[in-house]
This record gives structure tokens, sequence and C-alpha cells, in this order.
């Protein structure tokens, strides 16, 4: 057991799937945490990211902008998403 402390703004969303977590700030960032530690981040460049749903290896974020968008590992580096 743990706990995250965000020093700056909001947690808006979290979604979880085997050993990672994911959360959304109000910063357009998209957080993936693995053993309680930053694993990686990618941005978002409309809207705030107000849920989060992981699927099959996609996440999926939805977005004040009423966008749906569904973010996929890269095969050659497991931090980026696209």
């Amino acid at each position: 057991m743990g706990s995250f402390v965000r020093k700056k703004g909001h947690i808006y969303s979290l979604a979880t799937s085997s050993d990672l977590l994911c959360t959304s700030s109000d910063n357009k960032n998209i957080r993936v945490w693995k053993n309680q530690k930053e694993f990686s981040r990618f941005k978002s460049n409309s809207g705030l990211v107000k849920a989060i749903v992981i699927a099959n290896e996609i996440i999926f974020t939805s977005h004040q902008d009423g966008k749906i968008r569904l973010w996929k590992v890269s095969a050659k580096n497991l931090t980026i998403h696209k």
C-alpha cells in the first residue's frame, strides 16, 4: 500500500490495469505509474482529461472538449503513447 501526493493542481481521474495506474490532471497530462513511480507521461493538446479507461492495452480518455481519444503504446518504446 502507498500513496501519491500531487504538489500542484488536481487529479481528475484514474484507471488501473494489472500493475499500471493512469492518472489525469488539470495540466492535460496523462501519467502512467508503475510500482508507485512515474513510468511515462503524455499530453493531450485539447481539453482537460475527465475520465480514463484501460482496455486491451489501449488507454481511452474523454475530454472536456467532448472528444474521446485512444492511446496505444509504441512497439519501439513502452514509455511512448500515440
